[in-house]
């Protein structure tokens, strides 16, 4: 049991945890950094040279037009996810690319 004076209520903020508690599942937010003059528009013959290398990459079903290294980066990446045995499949998964920023 914890107690907290009154005022505090006011003054402070707090987490509430029992969401996450209850649920077995946490936000695990990551962002990976990248040179946006690497990301480059694949060719039907690199496409089929990383489905043979990368037979996961075949199963990700239809894939978009026109694809870049990035697009596949992030379905692999998500694939990957769902797959981990340690990831629960319960909750929302997203993996996702964000507009670029200036570093």
């Amino acid at each position: 049991v914890t107690t907290i004076p009154t005022y505090m209520l006011i003054t402070d903020s707090f987490k509430n945890w029992r969401a996450m508690q209850e649920s077995a599942g946490r936000r695990i937010k990551r962002a990976l950094l990248l040179d946006m003059h690497s990301i480059i528009t694949l060719t039907e013959i690199q496409v089929a040279q990383l489905q043979s290398t990368f037979p996961e990459i075949a199963n990700m079903g239809e894939l978009p037009e026109p694809l870049t290294n990035i697009g596949l980066y992030r379905r692999y990446g998500e694939a990957y996810l769902r797959k981990h045995k340690d990831i629960s499949q319960d909750c929302v998964l997203m993996v996702r690319e964000l507009a670029p920023q200036h570093h």
